[in-house]
């Protein structure tokens, strides 16, 4: 019997998810489109059941192939009839400027310096002369001056303001907010003036999510009377009820390098550990009838939602809780499951749902993690087999980590550029002592007020707590622990998934057209780093960034880079950090970092000549203009001439004295208005211009 064929509904899931993502990621199509993909569905659906027994033998894939294909386009029309749906009756369609709105916060607003933001869905739009019924998310800033008290969930609030489309990312390899965004069905934010928002109701939202809202700041509140504070009251929240607003970037950093970022996500792992206890509660009641057995898993499936449900069902939590849900019910009903069935079930449910979280990375990560556990945990196990009972339980652990960082290495590195080497150690250390912090804080919560029991166990908290983040600080902070700066494309990716799996049937079975597969897969990684080794030598670009704070620009030869900026820019960590930083590390640049010398001629490693305003670079010329104090018959004669700082231009200044032999470039400092002015008089000069807050950072490939 095929192999294959005791998984039909992985056959299934996989297909139906590829549609889904390439809907995801292609342009909407029309209606019409969606009848000829649905009549392409149905027809290939009847051939293949009418032609499945007339089909020789030998010709047996054929049959397969349609009905994959079927499948697929399944994927691909349900994705945009969600999309259609979620899009139907938009506010945006009828969204005119300065127009009333009413919307109910969905999310819990998070108190920014000198606002709240939160989402917002929007169900009523009020025009000039009529009203009518929206629908649409929306992310909104709420002033807080407008506000007599903080807002809430559920809250009801008419306002006005001046809508925005959530911009894509305007310079090279930044995070893309919008499409993120997009993914989750929200493309426009506004910010709300004091004087331009009014709270007309409340208790509007969902009555479940309510109930989580409540639930989670009356066990925040617990934590917070028994004393934890700072970094211990902030893992605590995180670790146990997923609320990781409080978690610092230094907590975020030391946990992602030692390999245990999982720990502070409410996730698979913990609804395991909330699902163990439940068990070990449960089967305490040594009552043995078929109905109670029944009752026990009717009972702990609810306490496992109801703790989703505590923790905001936030989709990783709602995730495992569906997996746990159906391998229960599997074994209600005394059936034998294959677990990756109960995976691809679990999958197909969630994408019928909600489709297009195939494209989000925690729906990613949580089923690759699953699958290679499952697949994979056993094999490395079975390698050894300690006879010490203690030794045995760390060894399954090891066998448990080793599995999942294999199977989502190329995953983390593809997304998050980065790898821990030490997470063998960190997850021995980390996952006992989430464990036990799990525990400790449900024991809090049932014994809140209990005098001397509540304050021993919040004084035991504190310990772990304290215990966990010195282990993984420590751990994270040791030379080597991590490797960072690690890019690879998605080709490139899907190759190591290829020779990951090749390499573990190698090792499985060890026949010699394995091994050769192995090798090829392996040698075909090896000549892309090459290709790309390569093409960083060999690259020569000019990058003019879009900064409104100033002028920032690359010059960049082979791996060597020279960043020039204004003080503001060169000296703003963060800004480096966020806008600039992914670039140098993708292309393998040895940046230097220099504020522009606007006093003296500077030559930075005989590749930028510069003597301000202007700069050589490759035999090319850049001029800087931020003043027009030109002398009178002097000409400017220049390849591109960057404008920076919004000075006076007109007509005459153009044609007097500039010679611009390429492109005019308007930096992030010019603002819209003074664009609309100073770009079309160099255009009729017959000058070529280039906006970067148009169309994001200017390259120049050489």
């Amino acid at each position: 019997m095929n192999h294959w064929q005791k998984y039909p509904l992985v056959r299934i899931v996989i297909p139906f998810s590829l549609g889904i993502f390439i809907a995801v990621y292609l342009p909407a199509v029309n209606d019409r489109m969606l009848y000829v993909i649905a009549s392409t569905i149905f027809l290939l659906a009847l051939s293949s059941i009418f032609f499945h027994n007339k089909i020789s033998f030998g010709s047996r894939h054929i049959f397969g192939i349609t009905t994959l294909m079927a499948i697929l386009l399944s994927g691909f029309l349900w994705q945009n009839i969600f999309a259609n749906y979620q899009n139907q009756g938009h506010f945006s369609d009828s969204y005119g400027r300065g127009d009333l709105m009413r919307g109910v916060i969905i999310r819990q607003p998070e108190e920014k310096a000198n606002s709240y933001k939160s989402v917002l869905r929007i169900n009523r739009l009020y025009t000039d002369s009529t009203s009518k019924a929206v629908k649409g998310k929306i992310l909104v800033y709420l002033d807080k001056d407008s506000l007599t008290e903080k807002p809430g969930y559920g809250d009801e609030i008419l306002f006005s303001g001046y809508l925005n489309s959530i911009e894509a990312p305007k310079n090279p390899e930044v995070f893309d907010y919008k499409n993120y965004m997009s993914l989750r069905n929200i493309y426009h934010q506004v910010y709300i003036p004091s004087d331009s928002i009014k709270q007309v109701g409340t208790d509007q939202g969902n009555a479940f999510k309510a109930f989580s809202v409540k639930s989670r700041k009356y066990l925040s509140s617990v934590l917070s009377n028994h004393g934890l504070r700072g970094d211990d009251y902030a893992l605590a929240t995180a670790l146990v009820l997923g609320y990781d607003r409080y978690l610092d970037d230094d907590l975020r950093k030391a946990y992602a390098g030692a390999g245990v970022m999982h720990v502070l996500c409410v996730s698979g792992l913990h609804v395991g550990i909330m699902y163990v206890v439940i068990a070990f509660l449960l089967n305490l009641v040594p009552y043995k009838k078929r109905w109670f057995r029944v009752l026990k898993i009717l009972l702990a499936l609810g306490l496992i939602w109801l703790y989703a449900l505590v923790t905001g069902l936030e989709p990783a939590v709602t995730r495992a809780s569906t997996m746990f849900s159906f391998v229960a019910l599997g074994r209600l009903f005394r059936r034998k499951t294959r677990i990756y069935n109960t995976l691809a079930a679990s999958a197909l449910l969630m994408l019928l749902i909600q489709p297009n979280q195939v494209a989000f990375v925690g729906f990613q990560m949580s089923f690759l993690a699953v699958t290679g556990i499952v697949w994979l945990q056993p094999k490395i196990y079975n390698r050894w087999r300690p006879s010490n009972w203690l030794l045995d339980k760390i060894w399954g652990l090891i066998a448990v980590s080793i599995a999942a960082q294999l199977i989502l290495f190329p995953l983390l590195i593809y997304y998050f550029h980065k790898v821990s080497i030490i997470f063998v150690v960190t997850n021995i250390i980390a996952i006992p002592l989430a464990t036990l912090i799990i525990y400790n804080t449900l024991a809090l919560f049932a014994f809140a007020g209990a005098g001397i029991i509540s304050d021993v166990l919040a004084s035991s908290l504190a310990y772990l707590i304290k215990g966990l983040n010195i282990s993984v600080g420590f751990l994270s902070g040791l030379p080597g622990a991590y490797f960072d700066s690690l890019w690879i494309s998605l080709p490139q990716m899907f190759v190591f998934y290829l020779a990951l799996v090749v390499m573990v049937f190698c090792l499985l079975y060890a026949e010699r057209r394995v091994i050769m597969t192995a090798l090829i897969f392996l040698i075909i990684i090896f000549g892309s780093f090459l290709e790309k080794q390569h093409r960083v030598l060999s690259q020569e670009k000019f990058i003019l960034y879009h900064a409104r704070d100033g002028l920032a620009m690359d010059f960049i030869k082979g791996n060597e880079n020279l960043f020039l900026g204004d003080s503001a820019v060169v000296h703003d960590n963060e800004l480096i950090k966020y806008t600039f930083r992914n670039l140098w590390e993708k292309y393998s640049l040895e940046t230097t970092t220099m504020e522009i010398p606007r006093e003296k001629p500077v030559r930075e490693k005989s590749q930028v000549a510069i003597n301000y305003p202007f700069i050589s670079f490759n035999g090319e010329t850049f001029t800087v203009l931020e003043e027009t104090d030109i002398p009178e018959n002097y000409t400017i004669s220049t390849d591109y001439l960057i404008i920076t700082g919004s000075p006076w231009i007109d007509e005459k200044i153009i044609n007097d004295h500039f010679d611009i032999r390429k492109t005019v470039l308007f930096d992030g400092t010019n603002p819209a208005w003074y664009i609309r002015k100073i770009k079309p008089l160099f255009e009729e000069a017959g000058y070529r211009c280039y906006v970067t807050s148009r169309k994001g950072a200017y390259v120049h490939t050489y």
